[in-house]
């Protein structure tokens, strides 16, 4: 009979279905945590924990104080209230993780539950899908929202990144199940879904991963020369793909002609916009304004307050259909900024130098990935206003700062013993 489970074995499985639940139902992803602060009061009890404060966990905590700061001076208390409570994580999960258990914990079982869900999340898609072009829907079925029905497409890519990542390195390490035909057939659908999702942040974000991660190898090789030579062709690859995959053509012609548009003329362009946009057209309407509300209240607009205050905005440049929308800017960045001002900015700011910091200094992969995701996704998506970003994020980059897996000498070593 299998030995009674330790108390790292237990939290770990839980960590895996807190994923698994992310993933699959986010709706209940509150709920969910009342479990894990019961485990770990258990831990506590039992004197499992010691307790260890990080930089990063201070930038955290204050992160989420800014914004408390920031909801004695909103206009909309109850907008106020429910921005707090979804950033509740940001406090919550550093002082959970601050907890360290006596041995590191293990990466499997939360890597699994992310890929499982993400596997489940497809299929549901898929027979959404299909259900929708068998009542008449067309073509269309099989894009954006439609193809991902439970999260929004720009979060549900960023999740499936990571399962993309988390699966190569579970083959990688020898996990069972991880076979190689298996995990291979999970990237290539993986692909196929960043296509059909029309999310032009997660496939640039995809090639800027998978270049990053084939540089990584080939200057490993082949050293200085290689890696120049990986650097050179993956521009050739990113373009053929640009302009042989119909779908991505378009949304990056799209891109590219309404940009230049804006750059010939801002105001022009902000004030004569028609509705319905594109939505590259309204990220460059909302960053515009949200960097005059910025300039005009570089303290903060003060939380919850930034819909209200950006409406006004869009209103003065003659674009009453979306501000009735009530839109956020599309930028965590400017978000972040107009809500509690520029100390919330440098914050945000912070979390992502100094993350890249100690990922770099450690050779912390996961760590890595996770904040240059995060980073890059935070300029087209303001991916910290919604509990699927921030308890995502915020769970898995102090996961990564507490598992043993990411120790480079035995990932080093788990790579050489399969014959690199």
């Amino acid at each position: 009979m299998r030995a009674s489970w330790t108390y790292n074995q237990i939290l770990e499985a839980y960590f895996g279905f807190f994923v698994f639940s992310m993933v699959l139902i986010p709706r209940v992803i509150g709920i969910m945590f009342i479990p894990l602060v019961i485990i770990y009061a258990i831990g506590i009890v039992k004197r499992k924990f010691t307790f260890h404060l990080d930089f990063i966990t201070i930038l955290f905590v204050a992160l989420y104080l800014a914004y408390l700061v920031g909801s004695f001076f909103t206009n909309d208390e109850l907008a106020a209230f429910k921005t707090l409570e979804y950033k509740l994580s940001l406090l919550l999960i550093p002082i959970l993780f601050s907890l360290r258990p006596e041995t590191k914990l293990s990466i499997k079982k939360p890597i699994f539950g992310l890929i499982s869900g993400c596997v489940l999340a497809i299929l549901y898609g898929l027979f959404s899908a299909i259900q929708c072009y068998l009542n008449g829907g067309g073509g269309s079925c099989f894009l954006t929202a439609s193809i991902s029905p439970i999260l929004h497409p720009s979060y549900f890519m960023v999740y499936l990144a990571l399962g993309m990542v988390g699966s190569w390195y579970g083959y990688r390490m020898n996990w069972k199940g991880f076979k190689w035909y298996l995990v291979l057939l999970f990237i290539l659908v993986g692909i196929v879904f960043h296509g059909l999702a029309l999310s032009l942040s997660g496939i640039l974000f995809l090639l800027l991963a998978a270049g990053g991660i084939m540089f990584y190898y080939v200057i490993n090789k082949w050293r200085t020369l290689g890696g120049l030579l990986a650097l050179m062709m993956w521009p050739v690859i990113g373009y053929v793909i640009i302009t042989t995959v119909p779908q991505v053509e378009g949304e990056w012609n799209g891109a590219k002609r309404i940009a230049n548009e804006y750059f010939e003329s801002t105001e022009h362009f902000v004030s004569t916009r028609e509705y319905p946009m594109s939505g590259s057209e309204v990220r460059l309407v909302m960053w515009s304004v949200s960097i005059s509300e910025f300039l005009s209240a570089p303290w903060g607009a003060g939380t919850g307050n930034s819909s209200s205050q950006l409406a006004n905005r869009l209103r003065l440049v003659n674009q009453p259909e979306l501000a009735e929308k009530g839109l956020n800017t599309h930028n965590q960045f400017l978000e972040t900024a107009v809500e509690v001002g520029f100390i919330g900015f440098l914050l945000l700011l912070l979390i992502i130098l100094y993350g890249l910091r100690i990922g770099i200094k450690y050779k912390n992969w996961l760590l890595l990935f996770l904040i240059f995701s995060l980073a890059f996704n935070c300029l087209f998506e303001s991916m910290l206003q919604r509990q699927a970003g921030i308890v995502f994020y915020t769970f898995w980059i102090f996961l990564s700062l507490n598992v043993a897996e990411l120790n480079y000498k035995k990932f080093e070593f788990k790579i050489k013993a399969k014959g690199d």
